[in-house]
């Protein structure tokens, strides 16, 4: 995938991600914004509505009472052997009548007294219905059953609903002679539950009514059908209040509610119009970032058109940039960068000519060394033959000595071999100073596996030699010693000669290139704090202390343990 690609799918996400967060931001706020307007709306409405809903529940619970004793429903019990059932139902009829007349329309009347005589009255002759039908219901069973215990007090009403039935309020009245506060008897109407639509008429959310024992006994959700079974309701898809309703004997409940739904329809239209308003300012988004992107992209396009041409062995073009920023830097570099790469190839060809005439030169070279070995074998075979003992031994750690500066190899050999070179090396030069030289070695056997450079030592105590002892007549001494200190093999080389200044050693070691007529060894010295560097890092190297007339200690700091070949 290029990068244009890339940019213009990053872009169109983020532009994605922060339209996505701010709708979802609003979202939250408008739809809290409207749940709380929603619920305050329908707090206040519906506390207005509890408190109209008991007026006009009181007012009918005192018309019932008022007609009940206008009509002297229960007046046949003063002579009740003498009673007719027609005459009670009479009653029962102008009852119904009245009732209608105040608002309360009558579907049938009973009465259950306090001698367990029944009464029956059918209101509505379109629908047959007798006594027997009545006794079939919930509400028979229920008022024959509980008698006196429906009500929490005597004389107080009760209104209730039945499954059976679920399309009827029944109001059952525990009726008390005011006259004489004697117990009467039982009277149920039942009405349609209409009656309580009416009472609370028409608002924009629904309205359910619990009975003090928390028995449904209107749900205005059941016109239209939305009502779910009892027991099911999922309350966390409405929005919904509560009031009481409050009456002399047992509160009421009055919840209003509205579907979560229909309270947020307005919200849900909004976004719609908006997703889609916000998708083809997306579409128009991808139009301009893609065509933006191709100018300020050109220069990198045609860097990497280059690039390819120069992977596929082709001559590239020359850059001329679109845009006047830092790709236009680029180009202009590899511009310079592909001559550069040019010239380059042609110094490595002519480099190439020139190795080939090194290594040439090199295998002529080889054959001195060789000659060199045949030679001093030949000399020390004839001191031999002579019997001169001390020339076969100066031969040969001569021969030691060359075999090891002229020999390939690794780059580091063991403290013992070193320690071994450089005791030859000490061995030639006490037989060139007259015996006036001497020197002391003292390496723990543990120390003498660890590596080291190959010929570390030698060019330092050939300085110590030169510079430092050739004046002394005699008692010149090197002392080498090695010892390990903070994870490190610090290898030391002392004399007891005339010395310099702290000075002069800290220049030599400073110089980077030297002085065309330096000696030979300080040649030396400057080479081992080169290889040493390129060996192991800057962190390890040489040291160097001295004071006139005082003799120098030459210090070499190596890794322990962490050369090429551990200790």
């Amino acid at each position: 995938m290029g990068i244009r690609a890339k940019l213009s799918i990053s872009i169109m996400l983020m532009l994605f991600v922060m339209t996505a967060f701010i709708d979802l931001a609003v979202y939250q706020i408008y739809k809290q914004d409207i749940e709380n307007t929603e619920l305050t709306s329908m707090q206040d409405a519906n506390e207005i509505l509890s408190d109209n809903i008991r007026n006009l529940i009181v007012s009918i619970e005192e018309n019932l009472m008022n007609e009940i004793g206008r009509c002297d429903v229960f007046d046949y019990q003063s002579a009740l052997s003498e009673t007719a059932s027609s005459s009670v139902v009479r009653k029962m009829k102008g009852l119904a009548t009245l009732m209608r007349f105040r608002g309360v329309d009558c579907k049938n009347v009973f009465i259950l007294d306090k001698y367990t005589c029944r009464f029956f009255y059918n209101c509505q002759p379109n629908e047959e219905m007798t006594i027997d039908d009545f006794r079939r219901r919930q509400v028979y069973q229920e008022i024959t059953a509980g008698g006196e215990t429906l009500f929490q007090s005597r004389g107080s009403t009760t209104w209730r609903s039945f499954p059976d039935q679920p399309e009827e309020i029944y109001i059952i009245k525990s009726y008390i002679d005011p006259a004489d506060m004697d117990y009467k008897g039982i009277l149920c109407l039942t009405i349609e539950r209409e009656l309580f639509r009416t009472l609370i008429g028409e608002h924009k959310f629904d309205s359910i009514i619990y009975d003090e024992k928390g028995g449904l006994l209107y749900d205005s959700r059941e016109r239209e059908g939305t009502a779910s079974p009892a027991g099911e309701e999922n309350w966390e898809e409405y929005l919904r209040v509560e009031n009481p309703i409050r009456r002399r004997k047992g509160e009421w409940r009055l919840t209003a509610l509205i579907a979560k739904q229909e309270a947020f329809g307005e919200i849900a239209a909004l976004f719609k119009m908006l997703t889609a308003a916000e998708a083809g300012v997306f579409i128009v988004m991808v139009y301009i970032v893609y065509k933006v992107s191709a100018g300020f992209l050109w220069n990198i396009t045609t860097l990497t058109n280059n690039f390819k041409q120069i992977n596929a062995g082709q001559q590239p073009f020359k850059i001329v940039p679109h845009s006047h920023d830092e790709t236009a830097y680029l180009c202009e570099q590899f511009d310079d960068m592909y001559e550069q790469l040019k010239e380059n190839t042609r110094q490595m060809v002519l480099s190439g000519m020139l190795l080939e005439k090194a290594e040439y030169n090199s295998l002529l070279a080889q054959m001195n060394p060789h000659f060199l070995y045949n030679t001093l074998e030949s000399v020390s075979a004839m001191a031999k033959l002579s019997g001169q003992q001390d020339i076969v031994r100066v031969i040969r750690m001569l021969s030691h000595l060359l075999r090891a500066s002229l020999s390939g190899g690794k780059q580091e050999i063991p403290l013992r071999q070193e320690l071994i070179y450089i005791r030859c090396y000490l061995e030639l030069q006490k037989i060139v100073a007259g015996g006036r030289i001497t020197w002391d070695i003292a390496v723990e056997e543990e120390l003498e596996e660890c590596p080291v450079p190959k010929l570390i030592l030698q060019p330092i105590v050939e300085n110590s030699i030169i510079h430092g002892l050739k004046d002394l007549l005699d008692d010149a001494i090197i002392i080498i010693t090695a010892n390990v200190r903070e994870e490190r093999l610090v290898l030391e080389v002392c004399d007891n000669g005339k010395g310099t200044s702290q000075e002069v050693l800290d220049s030599l070691l400073l110089q980077e290139e030297p002085p065309e007529d330096e000696d030979r060894a300080h040649i030396g010295i400057r080479s081992i704090q080169k290889r040493l560097h390129i060996l192991y890092g800057s962190t390890y190297g040489l040291e160097m202390y001295s004071e006139p007339g005082n003799g120098m200690i030459v210090r070499l700091n190596l890794p322990y343990g962490k050369g090429r070949d551990s200790c």
